[in-house]
Order: C-alpha cells, then structure tokens, then sequence
C-alpha cells in the first residue's frame, strides 16, 4: 500500500502545505513540474515495489486471472467494497476475519448506488476544495490509498478486507478533524461539545472492541463469527473444519468441510483437510480423491504431502518418495513433506539419503523427537554406535518417556560394553512398559551372565508373557531351569515344556535348542528322551559345522545315559 506514498505527498503539497495551485499559469506548471521531479525517487521505488508484488504474488499462484475474474467484475466488486469500508467505517458492526468474494454485475443496483455514492462525495468535496480544501485531500487519500488492495488487481480470494483500511483511514479522518474543528467552532462552548462528542464515540469504540477481541479466542471462535456474519463463507467453513480435525472431531471436521464445497467446489483447502480426515480414518481412497482435487491447485504443497503421507502408510515408500519430493519442489521448506520423504527413504534403506533429510529437518527445528530418533536408527544400523548414542540420547531428552527409544538405546549401550548404563536403559523402558519384550529379555541375559538366576528368570518371564512365542527366551529360560545349580530354582517339567515349545517354534532344526531340551529331559528324569535329544543335537551341530557344540553334546549324552542330569557349577 505504500506505493501510494508518492501520490499522498502530492496531495499534502496541495493541503496544506500550499506548495502549488490549481491553475494554468505558466508559473504554477513549473513549480508542479518541480514538485514531480522531487518526488521521482519515490516514484520509481513504488514502480519497482509493484513489479515485485506482481511477480510474486504471480508466482505463487495467488493473484487470480482475468479468465477467472473479469475486468468488469472486479470493478463492479471495488466499487461495492469502497462504500462497504466507508459503511464499516462510520459504522463497525459484522466484522470478519475475511469476506469472501462476490461477483457483482455492472448493472445491479448495488453497483450503481456504489457508483453514484462515490461520485456524489467527489463533487462534494471537489466544489467545496476552495473553502474546505481538507475534504478533498482527505476524500481522495482515502479513494488512493485504497487502489493497490481494492480488488482490481484480484489477489487472494477475499472482496476486501479490513487490515486493509488503516492507512486509507488517516484521509477519512483528516476529513473528521478538520471538519469536526469548523463544526464545533461555530457552538458556544465548542471545547466542551468537543470532549463530549470524543467521549461518546470513544466509549461506543471501546464497547465494540471489546466484543470483537471476545471472538479472537482461537481460530475456531474467530471463523465462526466470520460465518455468522458474512454469506457463502467457503474459507472460514474449510478453516473450522480443519480446526475440527485437529481437535479429533472428524465427523463434524467433514460436515464444515462438505459446507465449504457446497459453496466452492474446488476449493483446495477443504479437500486437503477431508483427505486429512479420510487419512486418519483409514479410508486411504476416500484420502487420495480429495488430495488428489486439492492438488488441482499446482501451488499447493499440502495435499502431496497427504498423498505421500497415505502411500508411506501403505508401504508403497517408491511412490511416496516421488510425491514427497513434488511437495518440497512447491515449498522447500515443509517441514512434514521433508518428513515423509526421509521415512520414505528410510524404508527403501536409502539411509545416507534419508539421514541427511532428517538432519535438515533438525537444523530448522531441533526439538522434534522423532527425527533424532529415526537418525538415531540410522546410525545403529550403519555401525556408528557413538553417533547413535548421541542421538537416541537427544531424543529421549525431548521424550523421556518413551520406552523403544530406552531400549534402542540400552542395545547400543550394551554393543559398546557399557553394561551398567545399558541396564539403566532397560530399566527404565521396563518401567514405562511393562510388556517391553526386548528390554525383559535384555535384562534377564545380563542377569543370567552375572549369575542371578533368580531375576534372570523374572525377567524372562516377563519377555514371554510379551512375546510368548519367542524362541530365545523360551530357551534361555528352559536352561536356567533346568540346569541351574541352585535346586531352588530348578523346575524340570516346566523347563521341557519350553524347551518343547522353542524346539517345535524352530522345527527343531537348531543344535542348541535341542541340546536345551535334553538338558530339561535329564532333570525331568526322562533319561531315554534325554539321551535321543542329546543325539539329535550332536547331529544338527556334524552336520551345520558346529564342532564344539557336537562335542559337548556328546559329554552331556553320556552324562545322560549314566542317569545323571546335567547342573552348571556354583
């Protein structure tokens, strides 16, 4: 708007500084000549500011063609809007967030009552420039300044907007001061009428305000009074709805949205937060319809990020890649689009790739949790265990209470030998989630290592009732059981109906697991399946090269057919 700057310096050359006057003498021309070169700097600041704000806002995609909106329509519309900011001006009542577009005919009564008003008060104030030059200067600083933003360079989908009246408002009060002075002078006591007349309009100023702030709670509150007082409000129908979804109202997200569309039916927004909606619900196709009529819109990075968003759920990351990226090439610096695209990398073990995402992502915002996280992931499975540590760590710094990042954490921990920490981390995982299978399971072979049968055993069970079917821990426990040293602890039926278990989970094609079982047979006291169990092992670990277990086996086959079950030393 402050491309008009130059012009309003004009008009304060004219009122009231008197620089110039209006009339054909050879003087006067000179010195309105000079008066223009002076103001060339600024004329050519306000030239190239309009060819930026052109450009621009042609790029973007958010200034509205001539196909879409025609010459005639939209002067019809900046007539309706300078009597509407004139109505909002005297009078502000109905104000919104934004108004939507109307398409007036050049011919409707509003546009000639539009019409004829404005004529009306620019012969006014023109006849009345020679007494009360300040109506003129005013009338026609706001009629300037109001040019750029009154629609006949259409940008944005609203018919006018009342951010847009503050400067233009500084003529319109001109006009009120000065001509509030001539009024008030011609009264006995003007000083006192004066305060009075303040007092009365600042106080109804201050009641109305107050009202309008009650409506700027939150965007919901503010969009709903812009529904409430305008007509076919399409944007602030899409914009509840999206607050709606947000907040898990989905059903009521898709009523406001479905409002939205009734009015315009392409209007992107709306579809984008019905794809959200759909997204969330599951209904990937119902998703990609709707994404797929926001995207219509080829500015509009949002609804490719859905898109990409839905594929990545679906494990189709190729195709999610190639949607992540259009959405970065309309905003390169979409932080959810970025996302997506180094998850999609990142299961199509296109790491460096997808760690270098992860790291922009963090270089605009590092508080986010699950970036560091997955880069944390990334470094576990590239064998960078220090680099892995330092990430796994900023991430539960952010989330501390987040269970699979302790245990990630405590197995990289324990790959470097920190076992102590390790423990903290399993610990702790355990803590927050008590069907922490790995963490259990993690726990109870440190244990088993430092000889504490007692909570190895606790802790395996843990694992199991987790994970019931996982062959380790039923095999890790089975042995404990049955070949601990304390007697206490030992317990042979149950130690061969895991043993039996891990061996049928593995076909019983393992040598160890098998040996296991013979083990549990022996304490049992069923020697003869002790024995053939000891066999098959010793088998299994011939024929897959596993020499020193074949041998041991062996031993543990003879203990068995001498009756004896086998014990580990205190």
């Amino acid at each position: 708007m402050l491309v008009t700057v130059p012009f309003v310096l004009l008009l304060l050359d004219y009122w009231p500084l008197q620089r110039f006057e209006l009339n054909t003498q050879g003087p006067t021309l000179r010195k309105i000549l000079r008066l223009l070169i002076e103001k060339a700097p600024f004329f050519a600041l306000s030239a190239a500011s309009c060819v930026v704000t052109f450009l621009v806002q042609r790029a973007c995609g958010a200034m509205t063609s001539l196909e879409k909106g025609p010459i005639e329509v939209r002067l019809a519309n900046a007539l309706v809007a300078y009597v509407r900011y004139l109505g909002k001006t005297l009078w502000p009542s109905d104000l919104a967030i934004f108004y939507p577009y109307a398409r007036f005919d050049l011919g409707s009564w509003q546009v000639i009552g539009a019409a004829l008003l404005l004529l009306a008060a620019t012969a006014g104030a023109v006849l009345a420039h020679k007494r009360r030059p300040y109506l003129l200067v005013g009338w026609l600083w706001f009629l300037g300044m109001l040019v750029p933003v009154i629609g006949l360079v259409q940008v944005g989908k609203q018919s006018l907007a009342d951010r847009y009246t503050y400067l233009p408002h500084i003529g319109l009060f001109i006009c009120v001061a000065w001509g509030g002075a001539a009024i008030f002078g011609s009264l006995k006591r003007p000083r006192l009428a004066a305060a009075a007349a303040t007092a009365l309009v600042l106080a109804g100023c201050a009641v109305i305000t107050a009202r309008q702030l009650s409506h700027w709670r939150d965007a919901r509150t503010l969009f709903a009074h812009a529904a409430a007082v305008t007509s076919h409000n399409f944007v602030a129908y899409a914009v509840i709805g999206n607050e709606l979804a947000e907040q898990g109202k989905l059903t009521e997200a898709i009523e406001q949205c479905r409002k939205s569309l009734e009015i315009s039916p392409d209007y992107p927004e709306a579809h984008n937060t019905l794809g959200n909606v759909y997204s969330q619900q599951g209904n990937y196709d119902e998703a990609v319809l709707h994404y797929t009529a926001a995207a219509t819109d080829r500015t509009y990075a949002d609804p490719r990020n859905g898109m990409a968003n839905v594929l990545v759920k679906q494990g189709k990351y190729a195709e999610a890649e190639v949607q992540s990226r259009e959405a970065l090439q309309l905003a390169p610096m979409h932080l959810p689009a970025m996302f997506c695209l180094a998850t999609a990398l990142h299961n199509q073990a296109k790491l460096d790739e997808a760690a270098d995402y992860y790291r922009r992502i963090l270089a605009l915002n590092p508080n986010l949790f699950t970036p560091h996280r997955n880069l944390g992931k990334i470094m576990v499975t590239q064998g960078k265990p220090d680099e892995a540590i330092a990430e796994l760590s900023r991430a539960l710094a952010i989330q501390p209470k987040d269970a699979d990042t302790h245990t990630i954490l405590g197995v990289t921990l324990l790959g470097k030998n920190r076992t102590d920490e390790a423990v903290t981390q399993f610990q702790e995982a355990a803590r927050l989630q008590t069907t922490n299978a790995l963490a259990n399971y993690n726990l109870a072979l440190i244990h088993q290592e430092r000889k504490q049968a007692r909570e190895a055993v606790e802790r395996f069970r843990l694992a199991l009732k987790a994970q019931a079917d996982w062959p380790e821990s039923l095999n890790n426990l089975a042995w404990i059981l049955a070949a601990n040293p304390d007697a206490t602890v030992r317990n042979g039926a149950e130690a061969v109906k895991l043993a039996e278990r891990a061996c049928q989970l593995t076909d019983y094609k393992e040598p160890l697991l098998v040996g296991t079982l013979a083990a549990a047979y022996a304490e049992a006291g069923r020697f003869p399946e002790a024995v053939s169990a000891a066999g098959k092992a010793r088998a299994l670990a011939l024929a897959a090269g596993q020499k020193e277990i074949a041998q041991r086996n062996q031993e543990l086959l003879e203990l068995y057919q001498a009756g004896h079950a086998y014990h580990e030393k205190e």
